[in-house]
Order: C-alpha cells, then structure tokens, then sequence
C-alpha cells in the first residue's frame, strides 16, 4: 500500500480484517483484506496471538479464565461459589442471578475468554511451549490450535453423568465436538474422571496462584 506506514499491531489489526470481514459478509465472500497476507502469515498471527495473548504462553493467561472455572465447579458440586479471582461476589451470592441444582447451563462468551478458560482448566497442559517462529499443527501440540479451540461459533460442553457401574459421577469435556483427554485428572477411555478427581485436578483455580503476580505486575 502505497503511502501507508503501519506499525507491527496495526499490521495485526489489518489481518484480522481478514476473517472478520469474510465472516461478516452475506455470501461468505473471501475478504480482499485476505489478498495483503500469504495462508502462512495470517495462520502464524492467529495462532500465536491465542496462545501468548491467553494461553500458556502468558504468564497470565490462564489467569484470566479462573473466574468462570469457580462457577463451573459450583454448578457441578452444587456448592456456592468460594470467594477469589475474577468472581462477581454480588451475581454469584444470589440464587436469581446464579443458581444452582439445574440441569443445564448456558453461558456465551468470547474467544479470547474461552482460550483462558481451558487454560484454567488444564486442558492443554501437555502442550509444550509453541514457538513464536514456527507453526506446531494441532496433533503436534496436544490438541491444542486457536482454530480447533476458539474457532468462530466454537463451543465446549462440559457435561456431568451417572453410569452403571460406577459410583461417583463423572465429568467429561467436549470442545468442538472433540472429547477432551483430561489427563490430569486419570480419565477412562471415553474420556471421563470422576467428579472428585476432576475437582481435585484444578490446583490452579483453587489456589489464584497468579493474583500475586497480576497485582505486582499492576501495581
């Protein structure tokens, strides 16, 4: 472009024009946004912008998505949520604006929030550190992509069962339709753990370890 001087972020911001204006238009018609940038360039920022901006490679990345985990672990056990991080103490100390013993939750949310939330969680913790030079496609890395966890229209399921043979409930997780291993927390084969072992596995979201670290890095 002729004239134009764009910094290293405005770059960024010109290629994510790309995806949006292509999802955005009514046919589905490929972005001339698109045009400015090699498949390779526009695939290495998104990737990397995910995962250092939210994920692991940031130190407070995962930090971001322990609010929501708290919430999931009082639906699941059908306790109040324990006060901490990134909690709104107000919503979640009412049973209007936060109940519980239902049988299904809905929550809407934003990809940037959702990488932080699986973060949390420990879905992705066997996901070795992703240079920020090279591509690691997702069976490579564990699974984890920005464009398998955080897709446009991306979902997870985090689902709670009773089953014939066994006496505790189980949990299992699905992001995109792709059952989760939850290694961490000794799941079967068809990808469950026990409540209590998944509880147990979310030493990070039960310990705000990182607050320490926010606060010292803002203040």
């Amino acid at each position: 472009m002729p004239g134009a001087n764009l910094s290293v972020i405005e770059t960024v911001y010109m290629m994510d024009l790309c995806p949006f204006e292509t999802v955005a238009h009514p046919t589905g018609a490929i972005s001339q946004f698109c045009d400015l940038f090699t498949e390779q360039e526009v695939r290495r920022s998104y990737l990397k912008c995910e995962y250092y901006g939210y994920s692991h490679g940031n130190p407070l990345g995962p930090t971001q998505g322990v609010g929501f985990a708290k919430e999931l672990i009082a639906r699941l056990t059908n306790t109040p949520v324990r006060e901490g991080a990134s909690t709104n103490r107000t919503l979640d100390e009412s049973n209007t604006t936060f109940p519980l013993g239902r049988q299904l939750y809905a929550d809407f949310s934003h990809d940037n929030d959702m990488t932080a939330i699986f973060s949390a969680l420990g879905l992705y913790n066997t996901t070795v550190a992703l240079p920020n030079t090279t591509i690691v496609e997702a069976p490579q890395a564990d699974g984890y992509s920005a464009a398998w966890t955080a897709s446009f229209a991306a979902r997870a399921y985090f689902e709670k069962m009773t089953c014939q043979g066994h006496d505790e409930e189980l949990v299992r997780i699905l992001v995109n339709d792709r059952v989760q291993p939850l290694t961490q927390c000794g799941a079967d084969h068809m990808g469950r753990c026990t409540l209590s072992a998944f509880i147990d596995s979310l030493d990070f979201v039960k310990a705000d370890v990182s607050m320490d670290l926010f606060v010292k890095r803002i203040y």
